[in-house]
């Protein structure tokens, strides 16, 4: 059985809040300032990599210009997705009901993917790419200013 995908309005929200919850992330991780240790600092650096990597792409998404392939680009960014990533994505859209499943769904692998590099207008950002470098750290809360 084939799980239908979010309508484009739903999935739009999606990446925006991924895209604002990887910053955030970002933001909270720089406030913390950098760890002493080398090794601290290696693994702070590719969790601030890995949440950069993963959404650098993602405005291109919400572009007028791509808007109508957005399920597309998410899907690729999906496919292209290390673990960690892919469990960052998941708790990003748990927390704002998104309902990913048609990700999940064995018949979405079975569908050729095109990169969005093939297509793309050469000054435009290629939505999705995710490499597996860097992990994500579980999310929390930021601190916030007093």
């Amino acid at each position: 059985m084939t799980i239908a995908r979010p309508d484009q309005a739903a999935t739009e929200s999606a990446v925006a809040r991924l895209l604002s919850d990887s910053l955030l992330m970002i933001r909270f991780l720089a406030a913390q300032g950098q760890p002493t240790s080398s090794d601290e600092f290696s693994v702070w650096r590719k969790q601030v990599h890995g949440l950069a990597d993963l959404c650098h792409n993602l405005p291109a998404l919400l572009d007028p210009s791509w808007r109508d392939r957005v399920h597309e680009g998410v899907a690729y960014t999906w496919k292209m997705a290390s673990p960690g990533k892919r469990d960052w994505i998941r708790q990003c859209w748990d927390a704002a009901g998104y309902d990913y499943r048609w990700l999940l769904d064995a018949s979405a692998d079975e569908q050729p993917i095109e990169q969005p590099s093939q297509r793309a207008p050469a000054n435009k950002c290629e939505p999705g790419h995710a490499s597996d470098e860097g992990e994500h750290p579980q999310k929390q809360e930021p601190a916030t200013d007093s």
